[in-house]
């Protein structure tokens, strides 16, 4: 709890540079190469396979789907990447939790 009040700082700091000078084109490649990896991953180990498949069909998808998605994550710029995060991130609709004995540790009375 004594490290929230850094913690929280730093965070709306992070928040504010991200939103005023975006995320680079090599931050967003390698977003996407994580991204790309792991929904291979998710792919290639049998129970998540079944679930994917599962939630494919709930919602009358093929796999085909997925290689869609790949398409259209792997098309994605910095720009379009940039342009959603300020559309669906605020900070005047931040709201930050917080959990502890801030008395105890001196912070935030």
């Amino acid at each position: 709890p004594k490290n929230a009040p850094r913690v929280e700082a730093s965070f709306v700091d992070e928040l504010k540079t991200t939103l005023a000078s975006g995320f680079t084109a090599e931050e967003v490649a390698a977003a996407k190469k994580a991204l790309h990896d792991q929904r291979v991953v998710g792919r290639s180990q049998d129970g998540q396979l079944v679930g994917l498949i599962a939630t494919r069909e709930e919602f009358e998808r093929t796999l085909d789907w997925d290689t869609q998605m790949d398409a259209k994550i792997e098309a994605l710029t910095a720009d379009q990447v940039n342009a959603a995060f300020r559309r669906h991130v605020s900070l005047d609709q931040l709201s930050i939790a917080k959990v502890g004995d801030f008395k105890a540790a001196g912070v935030y009375q």
